[in-house]
């Protein structure tokens, strides 16, 4: 057993912060920061918004109002390609049809979101 590290300080800059993102009837004023070393998990009730959330995040889908910040600098991301630039990965909770190319190996599924910086 080993103990976990300690918390960052509450002074440090949050790498990611949420600012009142809201999208409709899926999720409404949601705030967030998340500092180096923290671990965030995004729970709730079927139809809470959690997954609409994440595809906001992850640039999939745009929130109606709202800010994301990425270390403290205000961020539009349009698509998931931006969110990967800018350090944000997404887990599907339906990874089987969501998230394998079920032709490809898995060393290749590992690594799909780098595939233009190894051929290049």
């Amino acid at each position: 057993y080993s103990p976990l590290p300690p918390l960052p300080p509450a002074e440090q800059a949050p790498l990611l912060e949420v600012r009142n993102l809201s999208r409709g009837e899926k999720y409404r004023n949601i705030n967030l920061a998340l500092r180096g070393g923290e671990i965030v998990s995004i729970v709730g009730l079927l139809g809470a918004g959690r997954t609409e959330l994440c595809l906001s995040l992850f640039g999939m889908t745009r929130p109606d109002s709202g800010e994301i910040r990425i270390e403290g600098q205000a961020v539009q991301l349009h698509n998931n390609r931006e969110a990967v630039r800018h350090g944000i990965g997404y887990v599907s909770e339906d990874r089987l049809t969501q998230g394998l190319i079920m032709e490809q190996s898995i060393y290749d599924n590992t690594i799909v979101t780098f595939f233009d910086r190894l051929h290049t």
